[in-house]
């Protein structure tokens, strides 16, 4: 079961802790790979595998080794439409000023405690032997998505100028408001040249514990003899929870305990 921005969830019994059916394993920073692939009503197309950033004409290439060959596979003389989205790199022209890169394909922060700030590094190349004017922001169009006025990153440099086949790097500082699951984009603006986009994730929750009994009992109880009870308490997120317990006086015969 899934709860939100919680992740998984598992009903179990008394003493399932540690049974198999109720655990999950969980890689924290997880490989990935970017690919490119088509498919139609006649097929699909080989996949191409990518290193690196797409941008206009690596995006252009692909298109002549991958989709022209596919399409001439699927459908021969026939007419067909090809149709992808509309993210920059297809809708861009080919360059002819500057070109700059930014050396990851992703920038995932990881996990973040609500209240902290975590800071990223990463470089941007000019690959061009032009110089290059450039600036870098949060696309505006993923900040009015999450219903906020402006950006929490900050980024440092925000702009410059790079030589040719220059490189800088750039510090980007990450302070959210509010528990979610960030998606984002960083978009990096190429006077006279291409722009590109750095995808960016994080995800921000606050420790959250839940007690698996909603009362405690202390059973044969004598005067002058010290009894013990047990209950259990459970982390449902994935951060480490700090914890003190308080006694509050219901009446004569109960007492509540609380977190």
């Amino acid at each position: 079961m899934s709860f939100g921005n919680q992740g998984a969830r598992v009903w179990r019994k008394t003493g399932e802790k540690e049974m198999p059916k109720c655990l999950k394993s969980s890689v924290k920073y997880p490989q990935s790979v970017m690919v490119w692939g088509a498919m139609s009503a006649a097929g699909v197309g080989p996949l191409c595998f990518i290193k690196g950033r797409v941008n206009a004409a690596s995006y252009q290439e692909i298109l002549e080794h991958f989709m022209l060959p596919s399409a001439e596979m699927l459908y021969g003389d026939e007419d067909f439409i090809f149709q992808h989205d509309l993210a920059p790199a297809h809708s861009a022209k080919k360059p002819l000023g500057p070109l700059v890169d930014i050396t990851i394909p992703s920038l995932d922060l990881g996990l973040i405690k609500l209240g902290n700030k975590t800071l990223s590094k990463f470089t941007i190349a000019n690959v061009s032997p032009l110089e290059a004017k450039w600036k870098i922001q949060e696309s505006k169009a993923c900040i009015d998505a999450r219903g906020e006025e402006e950006s929490r990153f900050s980024i440092s440099p925000e702009g410059g100028v790079l030589p040719p086949l220059g490189t800088r790097e750039v510090s980007v500082v990450f302070k959210p408001s509010v528990c979610q699951r960030l998606e984002t984009v960083l978009e990096l603006e190429v006077e006279n040249g291409e722009g590109s986009y750095l995808p960016v994730t994080a995800s921000v929750q606050v420790p959250q514990v839940c007690l698996l009994s909603s009362s405690l009992v202390f059973n044969e109880i004598y005067v002058g003899v010290q009894a013990q009870s047990a209950i259990k308490m459970f982390n449902q997120g994935q951060l480490p929870a700090k914890f003190s317990w308080q006694e509050k006086a219901l009446n004569r015969n109960e007492t509540e305990i609380y977190m």
